[in-house]
Formats: C-alpha cells, structure tokens, sequence
C-alpha cells in the first residue's frame, strides 16, 4: 500500500466517522457542516476507489480469510449495539450495558479469530458429492 493510499484511505475513515457520529448526534454540528461532511467522505470513498482499483487491476483478489470475517463481523455487530443502546444515554451510569456489549464483543471476536485461526483448513464451503448413482 502505497503512502498516498494510507493518506486517503485514513482521512476516509476519519471523515467518515465524524459523519457518521454526527448523523446520531453524537455530535452537534450544523445541517450545512453535515452536508459538506457528507460530501468529503464520499468524494475522499471515490478516490480511494479509483486508486485501489488502479493499484490492484492486474492482480487477482485474495479471498479474506476466515479469521479476519469472523473477527470483522463480531465488532460490526458490537458497534451497532453499543452506538443503538447508547444512544438515549444520559448520566454515565447509563453507558454501563453499552460498555459490557463492546466488553464482550472484542472478547468474542478475539476468540473467534483464535478458533477460526487454529481451525483454518475445516472451514469454508461445504461440497457434496452431486454424482449421481442411478438407484
């Protein structure tokens, strides 16, 4: 990954998350701000489309692997939940189930990595034997 790559694809992930916090209102920012916010992510998405497509054009893709799905889509899932039961919060006792889901998603998504890692060769596509015998 080239430096300019890291540029872009970080600046997108940061601009990305403060639209996304101001979208819930995590944060308050203006409509306009928001708008522009809005704009900046999907054009800084757009180029780091292009340059990624461009840098990988003649080279297959690697399938992810099993670790890294598992580990990806347990703290999705916390994230989700913990920005859902967060949202209403108030005083910082009420942060307290918001903070034992993202707890046990990162302790979750650790040991699905180490199981998916340890268990590489077991998992992937189911394949049957479709030959037919004729009975």
């Amino acid at each position: 990954m080239t430096v300019w790559r890291k540029v872009v694809a970080g600046a997108t992930l940061i601009v990305g998350g403060v639209w996304f916090a101001a979208s819930f209102g995590y944060i308050g920012i203006s409509s306009k701000a928001s708008a522009g916010i809005r704009l900046a992510f999907l054009l800084l998405w757009a180029i780091a489309c292009t340059m990624d497509w461009r840098t990988r054009k003649n080279q297959p893709l690697e399938e992810p692997s099993p670790a890294h799905s598992a580990r990806n889509v347990i703290l999705m899932t916390g994230l989700v939940a913990v920005m859902m039961t967060s949202r209403n919060a108030r005083s910082p006792v009420e942060y307290v189930i918001p903070a034992a889901i993202a707890i046990i998603a990162v302790v979750l998504a650790f040991a699905a990595s180490r199981f998916a890692t340890k268990n590489r060769d077991q998992i992937g596509e189911a394949r049957f034997d479709t030959t037919s015998t004729g009975r």
